[in-house]
């Protein structure tokens, strides 16, 4: 079945043209295929079921000639204006890049954002296709804002993505295919388009087994079994944004590199949740494939420094348990006096440094080669565990060693108030704590004061020995 093309008009009180959804993000510090990946695992641990692992997927590949026609023929089968995408498809040999999630909820809910939701339900299908920017309680989670999404279609070079979710709803399992794209507005259109089934002058996804044909005809990977999952794919991405921003235009990087990229950026934002913690399962897998051959992602415990990043979070889990600290390493609880509040809790860790692979930080973006020439660096987390910020400070007194940290905001505080502020406090790219966007007064003084006295104990803790 091929799918139908609809443009949103603008209506009669505005709405969000496609011009503003791209800017959302700003000019973030990080490079597009960094952000974009700390979006999808976000996206996929928030949809996580059960107690089971997470599986995460990177697949690249150029598609063949059966894939481009289907493409063509079946999902982009009319076009916006000015649109480049049936031209990219029809005259050039192209790469697409699909992430996929499986032991996930995949995209549930209601197809249609004015449908309701059953109480407990969540709208992700609604909040990642149709809607921009969201108001759900965010302190728990990974997302805050509902924006990040826009950098699936900044990642491909013709603003188009497929996205393939098998979820359980009403009942039952249900596949949804959709085509979107992220154009030029105009007074009467907002520049944003999908591909589907037009009904009623409104748009839905394919659905059932025609959305399985369609998913598995242009390359994307199928959901296992009686399972769910999510996967979306992005036409042409950008690969040579991975090139170093301070050496100019030196081409496009090769396959290799490429995936060496990923394969560092993915240990880079993800460690903790490759670490298995109290002995038990790590909670993501990672796995990259390039023309269906697997390339290695190696365990953090193996790329230096991530190895002291990883140690000081199993020597915080057992500290926070009651159990001694070794020598090398020391322990602070991070507090607030007024208002009363731990904040959270921050071990340091001084080890021996390790020699680094001779690629590692070659590409990708300042920070990482900052972390990879010596570690000075506070990993400051959420209950989510995923990397926000690796906070710098002072330099180490030998450049010998390496010097990290890992502070966890206690989300017990308050109930869950402290949480919420720091959640609150990082902008649409997850990447920071930034207590000057806070309006409430206890929530910018709990990230005020937690990233001050993290820098104070860092600074003492390295400081030269008397």
């Amino acid at each position: 079945m091929s799918l139908q093309l609809y443009q949103e008009p603008v209506t009669p009180t505005g709405g969000h043209k496609s011009e503003g959804v791209q800017n959302v993000l700003g000019r973030p510090p990080l490079n597009w295929i960094t952000v974009v990946l700390r979006e999808a695992v976000q996206n996929s641990w928030d949809a996580r079921r059960g107690d089971e692992p997470v599986e995460f997927e990177i697949r690249w590949w150029r598609p063949t000639k059966e894939q481009k026609a289907v493409l063509r023929d079946k999902v982009f089968t009319n076009e916006p204006a000015s649109s480049p995408i049936r031209e990219e498809i029809s005259k050039h040999d192209f790469d697409v890049m699909v992430f996929s999630d499986r032991g996930t909820r995949g995209l549930s809910g209601p197809v249609l954002a004015n449908e309701e939701a059953p109480a407990g339900e969540k709208r992700n299908f609604v909040d990642f296709v149709w809607e921009i920017g969201r108001s759900e309680d965010a302190g728990q989670g990974g997302g805050t804002y509902g924006y990040g999404k826009t950098s699936f279609f900044r990642l491909s070079r013709v603003r188009a993505v497929c996205v393939h979710s098998r979820c359980e709803w009403q009942g039952r399992l249900e596949d949804r295919f959709i085509g979107a794209y992220l154009g030029h507005s105009s007074p009467k259109l907002t520049g944003r388009s999908w591909w589907g089934e037009v009904q009623g002058g409104g748009i839905r996804p394919l659905t059932g087994p025609g959305a399985v044909e369609l998913a598995a005809a242009v390359g994307m990977p199928a959901v296992p079994g009686k399972g769910c999952g999510t996967s979306i794919m992005m036409l042409c991405p950008r690969v040579e944004d991975l090139s170093r921003e301070d050496e100019g235009a030196v081409g496009p990087p090769g396959h290799q590199q490429v995936l060496r990229t990923l394969a560092e950026s993915l240990v880079q934002w993800f460690w903790p949740k490759m670490v298995a913690l109290d002995g038990g399962k790590s909670a993501m897998r990672f796995r990259i494939f390039h023309e269906g051959q697997e390339f290695p992602v190696p365990s953090p415990e193996t790329v230096p420094p991530f190895n002291v990043c990883a140690e000081a979070l199993h020597l915080l889990a057992e500290w926070r348990r009651g159990k001694t600290l070794p020598s090398y390493a020391h322990g602070t609880v991070i507090e607030c006096g007024r208002p009363r509040a731990v904040l959270g809790h921050l071990v340091m860790v001084k080890r021996a440094k390790k020699n680094r692979s001779p690629n590692s930080g070659d590409f990708g973006e300042s920070s990482a080669r900052e972390l990879f020439a010596q570690a000075h660096h506070v990993v400051l987390l959420r209950k989510p565990m995923l990397v926000v910020k690796y906070l710098r400070g002072v330099r180490p007194p030998s450049d010998q060693m390496d010097y990290a940290g890992v502070f966890m905001v206690d989300h017990t505080q308050l109930g869950g108030e402290v949480e919420m502020a720091f959640a609150l406090g990082e902008p649409p790219t997850h990447d920071d704590w930034v207590p000057e966007t806070l309006e409430n007064r206890h929530h910018k003084t709990f990230v005020r004061v937690g990233l001050r006295r993290i820098k104070e104990a860092f600074t003492e803790f390295a400081a030269p020995v008397s």
